[in-house]
């Protein structure tokens, strides 16, 4: 009989464990990977990442505390948002169950944990980088048109239009 070598125990914090749960997340999503692990990862990291920052003192809304939902329909809101996340992780109430998802939610877990870690005056790192570069390349409507303006002047318009024609699985080893 050998002997157990015991592994060296990690000191994890809810940053450290919510960041590496994004990251992988964002890995998967660029690649082009399950829907549903990217949504796990990408939800239980902005799970934390929401309540942290809300207790870091952010000021700006993120996904469940959106101000465009009237009070008295928050809750069923919540609900829904956290649907999902929850169905995948829990099987006690309804082991029979089938759900409709939508796996564009992913992006929005993904691109508000980000949010949430720079509102805690935290600086993102280069895959949280490479989604928020994508997604205003992709998705220029879900900024401002200031967003926009300054985005614009960070790269050539030649360069932008390049980029927005590679898949982005191209985009994500060019960045890396």
């Amino acid at each position: 009989m050998g002997i157990i070598v015991m592994p060296k125990l990690q000191n994890i914090t809810k940053v450290d464990a919510a960041r590496r749960q994004l990251a992988t997340a964002i890995e998967l999503w660029f690649n082009d990977k399950d829907a549903v692990s990217i949504h796990s990862l990408a939800y239980a990291a902005y799970d934390v990442i929401h309540i942290l920052s809300e207790k870091h003192g952010r000021k700006q809304t993120l996904i469940l505390d959106s101000p465009l939902v009237k009070d008295e329909h928050r809750k069923e809101f919540r609900e829904a948002i956290r649907r999902a996340g929850n169905f995948f992780k829990h099987a006690g109430r309804d082991p029979e169950e089938a759900l409709h998802f939508n796996p564009e939610s992913n992006e929005f877990f993904i691109y508000f944990s980000i949010l949430g870690i720079e509102l805690m005056g935290i600086n993102i790192n280069n895959l949280e980088r490479a989604f928020t570069v994508w997604l205003c390349l992709q998705r220029p409507e879900m900024m401002t048109q200031n967003g926009r303006i300054m985005f614009s002047e960070r790269f050539r318009v030649d360069t932008l239009n390049e980029i927005r024609e590679m898949p982005k699985c191209e985009f994500f080893k060019m960045w890396l």
